[in-house]
């Protein structure tokens, strides 16, 4: 391989490896741990702690809308819907740990047939099976930008608590099916006959907004004591997650939409495009035909703050106008895989560094 090559392999290396360290400390609950001397006479840090007690049981209520502010649960769910916004479903009484929530998850899965059992184990895309399927309302099929919002109350006594969520949902995207418009070439050999029922329209159309297909809502369990300065250091002074005066932390509802592509995204108004689709499936690829799915499913503090993060840095992409291609897949990548996953493409990735390097030192020289 060479001197050079093998310098290069091991800068990279190292480089990757201080990534990974850097994210892992930088994502890591800052978890208050006492030293065994007590008498030192060192001064205690401050510690905040979750507001909510592990032991009560929430239900979530899920809504679709186009504006970011709406009234309080109870007047949502007294009008179930209106022009203002849609209630997609709820999730109720679910424990707020995780050893609970472990539990219920396993009393779910014995009921489940031997055929969802092969289907979970052999899923790797990190959809799991819904527990809500919602076909997206005719007055919300509008190219306008939609939220999801997340309400959550007491199973016991009913009361709204201040664990709430809101997410823009939707994103101007091209429908793929569309990027694209296909032929029969017996009939249309040459193409003309489309280009002149195209004339008029813009190929491939313009960018519409859309929903991604599944989703995974949950909260971010954590209820071990955290060090508030370290707390205060991640989110900033004015963050609401963090409670100075009371000395407690509220960790919001995460709502992960990095799973689904943007080509497997929802148009949420039909194109005149539409009628020049020739396949079935893709005729099928609207939002008034495919259902949104919801899937409940709780995170921890780390993988959570490393999805925040991600989210960012891929939002920052976007806008410095990066290939969509190469941007969707690090987006689905890191919205459906598990640490060990990274870490396994991460060494995917050196492999095949090394490959090239060893590739291009065995070819002969141009001079």
């Amino acid at each position: 391989m060479g001197k050079l090559g093998g310098a290069l392999l091991v800068a990279v290396a190292a480089y990757l490896s201080y990534s990974i360290y850097i994210m892992y400390n930088e994502t890591q609950p800052p978890v208050y741990r006492p030293e065994g001397d007590s008498e030192s006479g060192k001064t205690e840090p401050s510690i905040s702690r979750n507001r909510f007690s592990p032991d009560v049981l929430l239900s979530y209520e899920f809504f679709l809308s186009p504006y970011q502010g709406l009234p309080p649960l109870r007047n949502l769910l007294e009008a179930k819907s209106d022009k203002r916004f849609f209630h997609l479903g709820s999730v109720n009484s679910r424990p707020y740990d995780w050893e609970r929530e472990a539990q219920l998850r396993e009393e779910e899965q014995r009921n489940w047939s031997f055929f969802e059992r092969m289907r979970e184990a052999l899923n790797f895309s990190g959809k799991e099976k819904s527990d809500l399927e919602v076909i997206v309302p005719e007055h919300l099929r509008n190219n306008t930008t939609l939220y999801v919002h997340v309400r959550t109350r007491d199973a016991r006594s009913g009361e709204e608590l201040p664990l709430q969520a809101v997410q823009r949902l939707s994103s101007p995207v091209v429908p793929d099916h569309l990027k694209v418009l296909k032929r029969y070439l017996l009939e249309d050999p040459w193409g003309t006959r489309l280009a002149e029922a195209t004339m008029h329209l813009q190929v491939p159309p313009p960018p519409v907004e859309s929903v991604p297909e599944y989703i995974q809502i949950g909260p971010v369990l954590e209820h071990r004591p955290l060090l508030t300065a370290s707390l205060l250091r991640t989110f900033g002074p004015n963050s609401p997650i963090v409670d100075i005066e009371k000395k407690t932390y509220a960790l919001p509802i995460h709502v992960n939409a990095m799973i689904s592509p943007e080509d497997e995204h929802l148009p949420l108004v039909t194109l005149p495009h539409e009628s020049f689709v020739l396949l079935p499936e893709e005729r099928r690829r609207s939002a008034a035909a495919t259902p949104l799915k919801i899937k409940y499913k709780p995170t921890g503090y780390a993988s959570w703050l490393f999805l925040l993060i991600m989210g960012q840095a891929v939002g920052s992409l976007q806008r410095m106008q990066f290939s969509s291609y190469d941007v969707n897949s690090v987006k689905m990548m890191m919205g459906s895989s598990s640490p060990w996953v990274l870490l396994l493409v991460y060494l995917i990735s050196l492999l095949h560094l090394v490959f090239e390097v060893r590739t291009a030192n065995a070819l002969p020289s141009l001079s």
